[in-house]
């Protein structure tokens, strides 16, 4: 039959086998279809040769398999577009050199204290490698021994719900914590630090300043930053922050409708609060952290109809 014998030619060329038709006829016009279709070139001396060679080399070569769960040596850096999330849903763990446990490469900088200092970050759950384990924080503050005992991941995760993860480590540590992967959590956000440590202390910068304290709401989005005659602007969905210089109060920035360009009056925080649409900052190398604080603020905030103002 044609169907046969085009089956037949397509698998041959397919499989790196010689032209071979043994038929005549209409079936040998299927065949030698098939024999083209799956790659092959009757002309050409060297066809058997070239497709057995693709066969040979394909067969060497195990394709990778798909994880359902991402190691964290493959998770993506931090940005600013994404969710803020409350600090009692992060989980962040590093490697010793990270955590100041030990003297680490040039690339892993210590940002444990930094973490530390941030308001609201009590609440995060910190793990540590230590001794090729998991460690709490808490463990390696308080051990007697050292290293510490494991943490038992199950157990400490289980009342958590977390929602954002960042992995600081590299080399040896970020190992530990692929090997670790099937206990972790699976979150919105997924992210480990990336490149030289000048970048991963960027990268780390924005991650923190996706934090939300008690009671606090912000919204997500990328800031599209640009510059005016006097300096800043930055825009995000319906507003706009703009530094209009130094005053009496210090340095100003004015939160502003984009399509108006009129004051964002009547924006109320979630506690009840009225936003103000000027903000001041004392120190000029301040003013790109306000204004990015001042628009996430008002654009996670809830603007009253005018009757009610």
């Amino acid at each position: 039959m044609p169907s046969v014998r085009y089956a037949e030619g397509l698998m041959v060329a397919r499989g790196g086998r010689a032209y071979a038709p043994h038929c005549t006829g209409e079936e040998r016009d299927a065949y030698d279809r098939g024999f083209a279709e799956g790659g092959g070139d009757p002309g050409d001396i060297f066809d058997a040769a070239r497709r057995a060679l693709r066969v040979a080399v394909a067969r060497q070569t195990p394709a990778e398999p798909a994880l359902a769960r991402p190691l964290p040596s493959t998770w993506p850096k931090p940005d600013d577009a994404r969710r803020p999330t409350p600090w009692s849903r992060r989980l962040i763990i590093l490697g010793a050199a990270e955590a100041g446990l030990a003297s680490g490469e040039a690339d892993c900088p210590m940002v444990l204290p930094t973490l530390l200092a941030r308001e609201g970050a009590a609440d995060t759950i910190i793990l540590i490698v230590a001794g090729g384990v998991l460690v709490d924080r808490e463990s390696c503050v308080t051990a007697s021994t050292w290293p510490p005992p494991p943490a038992d991941l199950p157990a400490l995760l289980a009342d958590r719900d977390v929602d954002d993860i960042l992995v600081a480590a590299q080399g040896a540590d970020l190992a530990v914590i692929d090997a670790h992967a099937s206990l972790l959590p699976l979150a919105r956000h997924q992210e480990r630090l990336r490149h030289t440590a000048a970048l991963q202390r960027a990268q780390f910068a924005l991650w923190l300043d996706r934090g939300l304290c008690a009671g606090e709401s912000r919204a997500a989005g990328h800031i599209r930053w640009g510059k005016v005659n006097r300096g800043l602007v930055a825009r995000l969905g319906e507003l706009t922050a703009t530094y209009t210089g130094k005053d009496a109060q210090g340095h100003r920035i004015a939160i502003t409708l984009t399509a108006t360009g009129t004051p964002a009056a009547g924006y109320v925080a979630c506690d009840g609060a009225e936003l103000a649409p000027a903000v001041f900052v004392s120190r000029r190398k301040a003013v790109r952290g306000a204004m990015e604080g001042a628009l996430r603020r008002f654009a996670g905030a809830i603007r009253l109809p005018a009757s009610t103002r």
